[in-house]
């Protein structure tokens, strides 16, 4: 999942001590049978649910504790600020949380970070603002909830009952009318009283349809397996990464991506190191998300120009390590997208496409 679903992490682990659902490039919202919300399982015990206790700092909150906790509905929403699939899922938990706070529903968004960037404080503030994510966030840079709960996947729900036992679980987006259902069961809220006005619907889906490009990392850490072309051992020692000048090939592969012009390749990201260091991308959707960077700097600021096939070109403005949409509503099959760093110093992090 995390943006389009990583394949590559094939285990699903439960609460510890949980069984272990075997899904071998599996869908992750295909793990599990349809649930019956009238007779929801207790899949562990209170005991053996992890605490909020571990989280490494709070935004929104006080610390919380299980005693906290103890008599609500609690719903561990983990997330990063920069997946686009968690943020597709903020305005269901926003109406879930508006519509059942006063009956008992607490929100604990967990804070897991993928990149460093997601990891500073400040700036996981600065998008718990920006989002308007009104629930406590509990801060997990080292992944120590993450790991308690044998988590996985980006985004990912886990739905704690009033005693404290997890009685529902849900990977990705989509299903939040049978989300909302558990919430309500759990929460003892007449059959017959307002659901939450979510604004939306529940198509909300785990996995791009055949004709979207999956998920590009553009550091070297994932994108040499995803896209070679951008990531073509340019120091020739045998490792994917460093410095060097790029040329985009005549015909660029769909499904990847090319770097044009000057770029240093680093674990996490691709950094231009002139202005007019360009990436070409060949892809098939009709919404493209970059995580970018203006530079090292959170507060640095700048622009990318981007071109369409042969369209007119564009700025969009790029600030601190973010989500950046680059096309929306975009014309269907395939397209080449040209994103132009301005100024030396832009990061490139990840694709995402919809």
């Amino acid at each position: 999942m995390r943006r389009r679903y990583p394949l590559a992490l094939l285990g699903l682990l439960l609460v510890s001590g949980l069984a272990v659902l075997a899904a071998l490039r599996a869908d992750p919202s295909d793990i599990g049978d349809e649930v019956d919300v009238s007779d929801l399982p207790v899949i562990a015990e209170a005991d053996d649910v992890p605490g909020p206790d571990l989280a490494e700092g709070w935004i929104g909150s006080d610390p919380l504790s299980d005693a906290g906790l103890a008599g609500q509905v609690v719903v561990y929403d983990f997330w990063t600020y920069s997946c686009v699939n968690c943020v597709r899922t903020i305005p269901y938990l926003s109406a879930w949380y508006d519509r059942y706070h006063d009956d008992g529903l607490e929100i604990v968004g967990v804070h897991s970070p993928e990149f460093e960037f997601e990891k500073d404080p400040d700036n996981v503030e600065r998008a718990v603002d920006d989002l308007g994510v009104d629930w406590p966030v509990a801060l997990d840079p080292d992944l120590r909830i993450w790991n308690a709960f044998g988590n996985r996947y980006w985004p990912a729900k886990y739905v704690v009952d009033r005693d404290g036992a997890l009685r529902y679980y849900h990977f990705g987006e989509g299903n939040y009318d049978e989300i909302e259902d558990v919430l309500r069961e759990l929460l003892g809220v007449d059959p017959a009283s307002p659901r939450a006005d979510d604004g939306g619907d529940d198509s909300g889906t785990a996995e791009p349809p055949p004709e979207t490009t999956p998920e590009l990392y553009v550091g070297n850490r994932r994108g040499s397996t995803t896209s070679p072309e951008g990531l073509s051992d340019p120091d020739g020692d045998g490792t994917p990464g460093g410095t060097a000048d790029f040329t985009v090939p005549d015909e660029p592969t769909v499904d990847t991506f090319a770097l044009d012009g000057r770029w240093e390749i680093g674990d996490e990201a691709a950094i231009a190191l002139e202005p007019g260091a360009a990436i070409v991308l060949r892809y098939r959707g009709s919404e493209v998300n970059l995580v970018l960077a203006a530079g090292d700097d959170a507060t640095a600021t700048g622009t990318v120009t981007v071109t369409l096939d042969d369209g007119a070109p564009r700025q969009v403005d790029v600030g601190g390590p973010d989500l950046v949409n680059l096309l929306r509503d975009g014309p269907a099959g395939e397209h080449t997208l040209r994103i132009e760093a301005d100024a030396a110093g832009l990061a490139a992090y990840a694709f995402t496409f919809g």
